[in-house]
């Protein structure tokens, strides 16, 4: 065995001092809690940090990060989401997989450009109807996302948390059968499903209505 083998297999079975570990705790917490605080922002300080030198501490931010991302926010925390607009209203009725897409109508608003928007998730109790909930939104400072949000919050937050439903309520579609609709996503089987409820319907306090805070005046 040659020493450079015997150093390295030295090092490969050799333990962690207390002070060693204690480090590395140090800079896992200090890392999560940097990585929380930046989770819906983006990664410069990953690469600040990265860029000092302490790449052990820049990976566990990003892997953070990553997870924070991952996981369907609580209500009321504000987070950014990118929703794009431009997408023709009939691919939200296409990617709920809806074989008759063809068939319905986008019952608007018009809407046009894609922006990162500031939004939260909230619980509207019981609503009679999407006015009803447009209302008690309103009365929140804030107005319900429009549907074509859905497949970038979806594709976001992959994972249903088993919280309910959330809604997208700032846009309607009307279906063959003439009923209007707001896009949804609801789950089956444990996971996320992408679908409609009927304007006209009950929504129950378990709904999640996902809300920006209202223009100003």
């Amino acid at each position: 065995m040659t020493g450079d083998t015997a150093t390295a297999e030295t090092q490969a079975t050799r333990k962690p001092t207390a002070e060693q570990l204690e480090h590395v705790c140090n800079i896992v917490q200090e890392a999560a809690m940097t990585g929380l605080d930046q989770a819906n922002a983006d990664f410069n300080q990953v690469q600040q940090i990265a860029i000092r030198g302490d790449e052990l501490k820049a990976v566990i931010v990003k892997k953070v990060i990553e997870l924070a991302q991952a996981q369907v926010p609580a209500d009321g925390v504000w987070f950014d989401l990118m929703v794009d607009n431009n997408v023709k209203p009939l691919e939200v009725v296409r990617t709920a997989g809806f074989d008759n897409w063809g068939d319905w109508k986008y019952i608007g608003p018009a809407l046009t450009g894609k922006k990162t928007q500031r939004v939260k998730l909230v619980h509207l109790g019981y609503c009679k109807d999407i006015d009803d909930a447009r209302a008690k939104a309103k009365a929140q400072r804030c107005e319900l996302v429009e549907g074509q949000a859905r497949d970038e919050f979806r594709r976001r937050f992959s994972k249903y948390d088993g919280n309910g439903p959330v809604i997208f309520g700032g846009s309607e579609w009307r279906g063959p059968d003439g009923r209007p609709g707001v896009a949804c996503l609801h789950d089956v089987g444990g996971e996320w499903d992408s679908h409609f409820y009927w304007s006209g319907g009950d929504f129950n306090g378990r709904c999640r209505w996902l809300v920006r805070e209202l223009p100003s005046a």
